[in-house]
Parts: C-alpha cells; sequence; structure tokens
C-alpha cells in the first residue's frame, strides 16, 4: 500500500461532485442513458474518495476498477452501521449503467430507460415488462451523496461555497438535501 494521499482522496471527492452535477444536468435535460453513466461516475470517485483514505491509487485501480458492488461492499465494511444499506438497491442500479457505455446489449435486446426526480418508488407499468429496466431516482442520489458528506466527513461548503450561478441552479433544482450544501 502506498499510504494516505489526502491530494487524491480530496481529487476524487471534488472529481466525483462535478460527476454529480453533470449528472443532475444530464437528468433534466432527460439523458437518461448519459445521466446513469454520469451518476455511475460520481459515485466511483465519491466512494474511491473514503477508501483512498486507506488504499493507494494503484490498489485502488487494482481491487476495484469500475465495479460500483465491489466499491459499495468495502465501504460498508468500512462503516458498519452507519445507516448505508438503504442505498444497497440505488448502488446496484447505478453499476448496472456501466454496461450501457457499450450498447451491445441493449442494442440487440431493447431497453427501458427512466429518471424520476421523486423520492416515490417507480411502478412497473412504467416500464416495459420483457426490455430490461434501467432506472434511478435523482431524490435518492441527492440522499446517498449527502449521507456520503457525512461518511467521508467532507464539508459541502468548502466544495460548493463558490460555485457560480448555473451550478448553484443544478445544485438545488429539485434537491432536499441542499439546505446544509450552499
Amino acid at each position: 500500500m502506498i499510504g494516505y494521499d489526502q491530494d487524491a482522496v480530496g481529487h476524487f471527492f471534488a472529481t466525483g461532485l462535478e460527476y454529480y452535477i453533470a449528472g443532475r444536468c444530464a437528468a433534466r435535460c432527460h439523458l437518461t442513458r448519459d445521466a446513469g453513466n454520469i451518476f455511475h461516475h460520481s459515485l466511483e470517485m465519491l466512494l474511491k474518495s473514503e477508501l483512498g483514505k486507506h488504499a493507494g491509487l494503484d490498489d485502488l485501480k487494482a481491487n476495484y476498477g469500475h465495479k460500483l458492488d465491489k466499491l459499495w461492499r468495502a465501504i460498508k465494511e468500512s462503516h458498519p452501521g452507519d445507516g448505508l444499506d438503504r442505498f444497497d438497491r440505488l448502488i446496484a442500479e447505478l453499476d448496472r449503467f456501466e454496461t450501457v457505455r457499450y450498447p451491445n446489449d441493449y442494442m440487440k435486446h431493447g431497453a427501458a430507460f427512466s429518471i424520476d426526480w421523486s423520492p416515490l418508488t417507480l411502478t412497473s407499468e412504467q416500464q416495459e415488462p420483457s426490455l430490461p429496466r434501467y432506472a434511478f431516482r435523482i431524490a435518492d442520489i441527492d440522499a446517498l451523496v449527502a449521507r456520503l458528506f457525512q461518511v467521508c466527513q467532507m464539508n459541502p461548503k468548502y466544495f460548493w461555497g463558490g460555485v457560480g450561478a448555473a451550478t448553484r441552479e443544478a445544485i438545488e433544482f429539485q434537491n432536499n438535501e441542499v439546505s446544509n450544501w450552499l
């Protein structure tokens, strides 16, 4: 292990937040496939930020790659009792979006993509039952990012204290978690 690289940890977290903002913008424009893939990258970076406190960069790359499920298991193991189980389904769903980067499967078999901004459950009648389903709720992602600020012991005001108006609007749009962020 190389050791704790504070610059790398900060870089991962800042990059994760930039992907998060880009994902919210893509979702707002109804770019579902891209939004899902961008949120996947966001969470990958945010989780690697925390794991980077205990593993070197080479270890993160070799042991986790782009696998949210592996990263998530490691985070939950290092933070038992932190209420992270409630995000298991979201992580599993966003992990599937890594495959969307290469359209082989969904071009061959089709797919149903959807985004919901509310914290309410998507109903089965909103999707074609015969197609593979890719769906997520922005409110769940917002709640997870808020939780990761706490788990990773990062101060949102440090990262977002001086953002411009367009970025602020992207962060605030239909976001119930934002009250302590800006």
